[in-house]
């Protein structure tokens, strides 16, 4: 077929006006788009899905499937457009591409892509079409980032960047529940706690949760390997062992550079030169001293199940499914750690959280396989269990054990259940197992595990800012545990007036929680709350240890769930109380469970040892229940006068006047304290 010449003009015009491609070729030609055009302003590029070529120096190279299968690219400082809002950086997702390195100067044509991640959007170049690496040698110097990020910033304005943190002090470690299976801590400039641990609900609660979020950083290891492809891990030097733990609490050792971005839900830097550790909160191999005559305990043991497997057969009814262990390789790693717990605590009696409840009629092995350890462990017959059987209708419940040859049980125990979410509290009045007028020295101690702030409950959206779930089903708990105390459950012979009761165990809210003030506040109330007279009992852990007090660490928060009160008559006669942090600042992949854990892994994280034995740090009270009684000897004699009169004068509290001697509650060491004494020796002799 023959065109035309007319026909061939046209089509020779056309051609003329096609516009030509330009060359991939490095330098600032009309081609390149600006990193910073490319982030904008908001979480997500404004030219998502265009094609572009863009310039810039790697900043971090984390090539190959088992890192980050790219690199991040920033300006140079002559190329930024000097606007905060815009980041200078971005990762490029290159899997299987040319080699580069930091300092390199690369071109790259690609598509502008978001990667989301549960809940983290990163704007990316994917799809790479070229790469050319244009110079090498280039700096790039990495912008000051000060932590906790000033009031009304965000992450966003440095998502791709080198940064270098500043703080008022050494960055911290302030969670690291997800280094042995995703290889990141998290970091902080102080360690952080939980809002209501230290502020009320509402909005000083708000505030403080605001504050945290912009004081947390996650270190990441800018690798993809996780769970059983993850080990060694990078943190600590030389990787995670039994031996070699990193804790909350530790300390890095110098100033953190990386870049930033955005995945699985967190900004996370990814270091550019090794990181080292500073163990500034090392292990401690015993609980501290807490004085006194006796000690009792709380202890929880992270669901210890004797029924290992899949359910549901477990609980009282045989109907729910089953917690801990899944096979007898996993059972006998959980009991070997939770017996260098519980007898590390030296304590006489000990209250547990989270025992499996057996089905009605059992014998209840699951605390009789945990007395026959401890047993195995420490001689036969040290300890005991006060045999309650099923409680209520979870498949935890609690439970009390005690050393016989120390204290005895006094009358029978006693259970207060209010609703089925919650596990029935224990009583059980106990005295000494030996030695004069022990009717002078009972004691009643009370197992707890309130309902968690997980799930739903109808009264959810009732509570203030920062309580979680349930708070008024544990507020009400509070009230009727209160009410049902007064009521001397157990059949205390004591006189009403100088019955001792001590609660224990973990009450699922913090410190400025409203449960916890409607047991210690009687003037405390609500709508639909009204005041509680007896609501006198003294949060021990809180006058011991303070408000920086913690047993617990849940997304890279401290702060204490596990309580120790006493109500007046029992306050006078405490000693001491402790919290063994054993547990709470090590990471999770020290427990004996053997999931998401490579056989190398498996071998190198377990020890039979108290070290994350559970995930609840476990608390210690010392107490001498012999009022009077003040060197702890058993007695009431003249050597207890003689440290009365040496105490004269002094506040209580003050060195060689502790608030023991204070017997009047007066606040001084003086005459009427030494007459209340008197009174006290004379009933002893009696």
């Amino acid at each position: 077929m023959f065109q035309s010449t007319g026909a061939a003009a046209a089509l020779l015009l056309t051609a003329t006006l096609l516009p030509r491609a330009a060359a991939f070729e490095c330098g600032n030609q009309p081609a390149a788009t600006r990193i910073w055009r490319i982030q904008g302003e908001g979480a997500a590029s404004p030219i998502e899905g265009q094609v572009v070529e863009a310039e810039g120096v790697v900043t971090g190279s984390f090539q190959g499937p088992a890192a980050l299968n790219g690199f991040f690219l920033q300006e140079e400082a002559a190329d930024s457009d000097g606007d905060p809002a815009t980041s200078d950086g971005i990762f490029v997702f290159a899997p299987g591409g040319r080699s580069v390195r930091a300092g390199d100067v690369v071109r790259v044509k690609g598509t502008v892509a978001e990667y989301a991640s549960a809940g983290g959007r990163l704007t990316q170049i994917a799809a790479v079409m070229d790469l050319k690496v244009c110079a090498q040698g280039a700096l790039v110097a990495p912008v000051a980032v000060p932590l906790p990020l000033p009031d009304g910033q965000d992450w966003e304005r440095y998502e791709g960047m080198l940064v270098r943190m500043q703080s008022a002090g050494p960055l911290v470690v302030t969670g690291n529940h997800d280094l042995g299976r995703f290889g990141s801590v998290e970091v902080a400039p102080p360690r952080l706690f939980a809002p209501t641990q230290q502020v009320p609900p509402g909005e000083e609660a708000r505030a403080r949760a605001l504050w945290n979020a912009r004081a947390k950083l996650v270190l990441d290891d800018a690798s993809s390997a996780a769970n059983a492809n993850l080990y060694p891990t990078a943190y600590p030097e030389g990787g995670l062992r039994a031996d070699r733990t990193l804790r909350v609490g530790d300390h890095l050792a110098a100033p953190l550079e990386g870049v930033l971005d955005d995945r699985f839900g967190a900004y996370r830097l990814h270091p550019v030169a090794p990181v080292a550790f500073l163990a500034a909160n090392p292990r401690p191999p015993s609980p501290p001293e807490v004085g006194g005559r006796f000690r009792a305990a709380a202890a929880n043991v992270l669901n210890f199940f004797t029924t290992t497997g899949a359910g549901p057969v477990c609980g009282p009814g045989a109907s729910l499914n089953c917690r801990g262990a899944t096979d007898e390789a996993e059972y006998q790693r959980q009991l070997k750690k939770l017996v260098a717990m519980l007898r590390g605590l030296e304590a006489d009696v000990i209250v547990l959280n989270e025992v499996e409840n057996n089905p009605a009629g059992a014998a209840n092995p699951a605390v009789a396989a945990l007395v026959s350890a401890l047993n195995h462990a420490c001689g036969a017959e040290t300890f005991r269990a006060i045999d309650t059987g099923p409680l209520g209708t979870d498949a935890i419940r609690n439970a009390i054990l005690y050393q016989p040859a120390r204290v005895e049980p006094v009358g029978v125990f006693a259970t207060a259940w209010l609703h089925d979410q919650s596990r029935p509290s224990v009583a059980q009045t106990f005295q000494p197992a030996a030695g004069p007028r022990p009717d002078l020295q009972r004691f009643t101690v009370v197992a707890n595990h309130w309902k968690s702030k997980s799930g739903s409950c109808d009264d959810d959206g009732a509570a203030a800012y920062g309580q979680g779930a349930c708070n008024f089903m544990r507020l009400r708990m509070a009230r009727h545990l209160v009410e049902w105390l007064a009521g001397n459950p157990t059949g205390d012979p004591t006189p009403e007036s100088e019955r001792k009761i001590l609660l224990l165990g973990d009450f699922n809210c913090y410190l400025m929680e409203d449960p916890m003030r409607a047991l210690t506040d009687p003037d405390f109330s609500l709508p639909g709350y009204p005041a509680l007279a007896g609501s006198t009992y003294v949060n021990l852990v809180e006058r011991y240890l303070g408000t920086g007090a913690y047993s617990y660490n849940y997304q890279g928060q401290s702060g204490y769930l596990d309580h120790a009160l006493a109500n007046p008559a029992f306050e006078k006669l405490i000693t001491g109380v402790a919290a063994w942090h054993i547990n709470a600042d090590e990471p999770a992949a020290l427990d004996y469970n053997l999931e998401n854990k490579s056989a190398a892994a498996r071998e190198a994280y377990y020890s039979p040892d108290p070290f994350r034995a559970s995930d609840h740090d476990p608390l210690v009270v010392g107490f001498n229940p012999l009022a009077g009684d003040l060197n702890n000897d058993g007695a009431v004699d003249g050597r207890d006068r003689a440290l009365l009169r040496a105490a004269m004068g002094k506040p209580a509290g003050a060195e060689g006047a502790g608030r023991r001697l204070d017997l009047d509650g007066d606040g001084v060491i003086a005459r009427g304290a030494e007459k209340h004494w008197k009174k006290l020796r004379k009933a002893y002799r009696q």
